[in-house]
């Protein structure tokens, strides 16, 4: 995901900041990014009934930066991928059969699991967050 190497290769101009220092400023923010953090929340339920899944779970860590960035004055601009790219088609294909093989891995292992404990349910879980686009 993302591009190959991009953080690297800005290491020499990245430096932490305060988020105050945004105030009066308009930031992009990559929302696909905090997207991925809250489907790792609800991975399960996404899994089970995307329709009825929990949509706060979901939302919460992009709408958590918002509000702190709104906070302190500034303005978040949430940015998206764009359409499919013809040349990732087959990184996307791998990606889709990962999914899917995480997907019946994680149901695999949850009906066949019975009072395994902690680390019976941590598998699964795993699993789960793969398996979702």
């Amino acid at each position: 995901m993302g591009v190959q190497g991009l953080l690297k290769s800005l290491s020499d101009i990245h430096r932490q900041a305060h988020i105050s220092e945004y105030r009066g400023l308009r930031v992009g923010i990559d929302a696909y990014c905090f997207l991925h953090r809250g489907k790792f929340a609800c991975a399960g339920a996404l899994l089970a009934s995307p329709a009825s899944s929990d949509q706060d779970a979901l939302l919460r860590p992009i709408l958590e930066v918002v509000a702190g960035l709104r906070a302190v004055g500034a303005e978040p601009l949430l940015v998206f991928d764009g359409g499919p790219l013809p040349a990732k088609q087959v990184t996307e294909k791998v990606r889709r059969q990962a999914r899917d093989t995480a997907r019946w891995r994680a149901a695999a292992l949850i009906s066949g699991s019975g009072s395994g404990g902690e680390a019976a349910a941590a598998a699964p879980a795993k699993l789960l967050s793969g398996a979702v686009d």
